[in-house]
C-alpha cells in the first residue's frame, strides 16, 4: 500500500438545491474504498505499535481511582455523620444542662417545673443521637 490514497475521480453534477449551479461530486464507490483503504492502513499501525494496551491500563487506572475517590467520599460522609450526631447530642445535653440550672434558681414552683420539663425533654431527645 502507499502512504498516499488513490485519487477519486471527480464528476460534474448540477445540484438545484443551490440554485442550478455545477459543483464537483464524487462517487460513493470510490469515496467507500478510499476510506475503507485508510481505516486498513489505520488498522495495520495500531496493530504494530502498543497504544491499544496503553489504553487498557489508562482506563484500569481510572477505573480504580474512580473507586479509591468513591470510597473515600463515602468514609468522609459517614465521618461527617458522625459528627453532626455528636455535636448534635451535646447541643441537647447544654440544653438539659441549662434548664436544671434555670430551675435551681427559679423561686417559683411553677417555673421551676416548666423547667425540670425542659430538662426531661432535652436529655431524652439528646439519648436519640447517642
Amino acid at each position: 500500500m502507499s502512504d498516499k490514497p488513490k485519487e477519486i475521480e471527480e464528476h460534474s453534477a448540477q445540484i438545484f438545491e443551490l440554485g442550478c449551479m455545477e459543483r464537483p461530486v464524487y462517487l460513493k464507490e470510490d469515496v467507500d474504498a478510499v476510506i475503507a483503504e485508510l481505516k486498513q492502513k489505520l488498522q495495520d499501525q495500531c496493530i504494530s505499535c502498543p497504544v491499544k494496551m496503553q489504553e487498557d491500563d489508562v482506563v484500569a487506572e481510572l477505573k480504580q481511582k474512580l473507586e479509591d475517590a468513591k470510597a473515600t467520599a463515602y468514609a468522609d460522609s459517614v465521618d461527617a455523620g458522625m459528627e453532626n450526631r455528636r455535636l448534635k447530642r451535646a447541643l441537647w445535653l447544654a440544653r438539659a444542662y441549662r434548664g436544671r440550672d434555670n430551675s435551681i434558681l427559679l423561686p417559683s414552683k411553677f417555673m421551676r417545673n416548666v423547667w425540670d420539663n425542659v430538662e426531661r425533654k432535652c436529655l431524652k431527645k439528646a439519648e436519640q443521637y447517642k
